[in-house]
C-alpha cells in the first residue's frame, strides 16, 4: 500500500514539474531589431539601437553628437560588454559596462518593448558588480523579433 502511494506521489511530482516547465515564462533574447529608440535614464538623452544577429550598434539620437559603438551580444545570456570610450562620445564611463536585454510586456495590450540594463562588472562605479547603474527603455516603435515560443509558432 505504501509502495503504491509512494509511486503515485512520485508520478504527481513529475507531472507538476512538467506542467510548471510548460507554463513558466520563457527567456526571450531579441534575435534582431532595427532602429529602436531608447531613453537613457542616466544621460537624460536618447540612443538609437540596432541589433543584427549578435552585433549591437549604438548611435546618438536627436542630437548633434557623432559616434558609433558596436558590441557583441551573447545569445545565451542576452548580454554584451560595451565599451563607451569611443571618439566623439562625451563622458564615457571609466570601465566597460555589461548591457543586459530585457523584454517588457504590457499585460493589457501585450505590446512588447525592449529595455537594456547596465551593470559594472568591476564594481568601479557601483557598490556591487550586479547593481544596476543605468537603464535604457524603448520609447519609439521599431521592428522587434524576439526569440520566444509565440514567434516560433507564428513563423511556421
Amino acid at each position: 500500500n505504501h509502495r503504491v502511494l509512494g509511486s503515485s506521489l512520485m508520478m504527481m511530482r513529475k507531472t507538476v514539474c512538467v506542467i510548471a516547465a510548460l507554463i513558466a515564462p520563457s527567456f526571450a533574447c531579441p534575435l534582431s531589431f532595427q532602429s529602436i529608440v531608447v531613453a537613457d535614464q542616466h544621460d537624460g538623452d536618447q540612443k538609437e539601437l540596432l541589433l543584427e544577429g549578435s552585433t549591437l550598434t549604438i548611435l546618438p539620437y536627436a542630437n548633434d553628437e557623432d559616434w558609433v559603438i558596436t558590441a557583441t551580444v551573447d545569445p545565451s545570456s542576452c548580454a554584451a560588454s560595451v565599451d563607451f570610450n569611443v571618439p566623439g562620445k562625451p563622458s564615457p564611463p571609466p570601465v566597460d559596462l555589461t548591457a543586459t536585454f530585457y523584454e517588457l510586456t504590457n499585460p493589457a495590450t501585450e505590446a512588447v518593448s525592449v529595455a537594456v540594463g547596465f551593470t559594472d562588472p568591476t564594481a568601479t562605479i557601483s557598490a556591487t558588480p550586479t547593481y544596476p547603474v543605468n537603464f535604457w527603455i524603448q520609447v519609439a516603435e521599431g521592428s522587434i523579433m524576439l526569440n520566444t515560443p509565440r514567434n516560433a509558432e507564428e513563423s511556421t
